[in-house]
This record gives C-alpha cells, structure tokens and sequence, in this order.
C-alpha cells in the first residue's frame, strides 16, 4: 500500500502524525520487512523513540519537538536520538530542522518536560497579545469605523507584537536577569509598578508554572497510552 512504498522507497522517514494516531502508524510499520537500516523522525509528543524503534525493528529514531514559528524561519526545535542513530545522521536531522530556526539537543528524558518551554509556548505569547490586545481594546484604543481617532486592529496588534519582539531581544542580548529587566521598566510609584503589582496580585507566575506543569503531564498521559 501507499505507507508500505513510501518507507520502503526512503532513507529518512518522517513521522508528522498526531500522537493519538502513534498506535495505528507504529502497528503498521512493525509489520514491514528491512527496517532496521532505516532513519525515524518522529515530531509526536510524548512518543519516546524507544517506542518507534521497537516497532521498526530497531531501527535509528530521531525525536524532535518544534514550534510554529519555524513556519516563518524563527522556530525553535528540542532534538534528541537513540543508540542507533549516527553522528552523521544525528548532524543531518539538526541541519533540516536549522533550516528553520534555531535547534537544540537535550536528553531523552527531559523532552516532555521541554515541550511546555519551547514547543507548546507560543500559544502562551499569542494568549498575551490577545489579552494585551483585548485591554487597549477596552479603554478605547481601537479606532470605530466611522472615525479618524484612535488604531486599526492590524496597527494595535503591530504595536503589541513590536513590544513583546523588543522586549525579547533586549533581554536576549543583555546579561540583566528577568527581575532586573523588570526593575529598569518599573520607577517608584510610577504606571509599570501599577501594572506588574496587578499582574503579580492576579497570580501570573503561578498561573504559568501551573499551565506548564498541565502542558508536561499531557505528554506523559500521551506516551502512556498505547
């Protein structure tokens, strides 16, 4: 069949599936012949490559966890590699996804744990320009339809994401910490303290480390179910 030819006839075979659609795929693979001398990339959350490999009959796997922006050339991508994988192939995997942004390597066992860092996080930063967004909205920052005062959404939206590229780059490139860098925006009494002490009354942090935390155990529940 088609999925039969298609690893049958590749030297690197690609596993862009859901995990939930892991078992179907893997079930399939292990009935094929001549496996072992093939390279897996498998970009499923929470699959381990001990799982592709032993369906392939222990065949090299290459595990990675990118992110959207590498749709742009920005991404951000956690590569990791079983026993059997070579240097070599290990090299060309980094290359191809290098591609498209920045790649790094980690073990194994912290790639579910990465996910809520780098792979799953841009959902975070959308949600925060969403909220940004939704709050210049709110004190009338956005132009009505019928008038010349204020933003067009696509201007408000620049602005926010202009900011937040900024801010991120400033931090980047300099050697101050997180709480330094806030500390050089916020003056005593002044409008940055206002906000940051709201946003820290409101539990930012904690809702962060929990959303992360749920992000983790939903990879390992993925892995876990077969």
């Amino acid at each position: 069949d088609n999925l039969y030819n298609a690893v049958l006839n590749a030297d690197i075979i690609m596993l862009c599936v859901k995990p939930q659609n892991f078992p179907e795929i893997l079930s399939e693979i292990s009935t094929f012949k001549n496996m072992s001398d093939k390279l897996f990339v498998t970009i499923a959350a929470g699959i381990s490559t001990r799982e592709v490999s032993s369906a392939a009959h222990g065949a090299g796997v290459v595990r990675a966890m990118p992110n959207t922006p590498m749709l742009i050339g920005c991404g951000v991508t956690a590569i990791c590699r079983n026993s059997e994988v070579s240097d070599d192939d290990y090299a060309f995997v980094s290359k191809m996804f290098e591609s498209a942004g920045k790649v790094f390597s980690i073990q194994e066992e912290e790639m579910n744990r990465i996910i809520c860092v780098s792979g799953s996080s841009p959902a975070y930063v959308f949600m925060v320009i969403k909220a940004m967004y939704q709050g210049a909205v709110e004190q009338g920052l956005l132009r009505e339809s019928d008038s010349c005062v204020g933003l067009t959404e696509k201007e408000l939206i620049n602005i926010i994401c202009d900011t937040i590229i900024g801010s991120a780059t400033l931090m980047k490139n300099g050697d101050k910490t997180p709480d330094e860098q806030i500390m050089t925006v916020c003056s005593k009494g002044g409008t940055t303290e206002r906000a940051v002490f709201e946003l820290e009354n409101r539990g930012i942090y904690e809702a962060f480390s929990s959303a992360m935390r749920k992000c983790s155990e939903r990879a390992e529940e993925l892995g876990a179910k077969k």
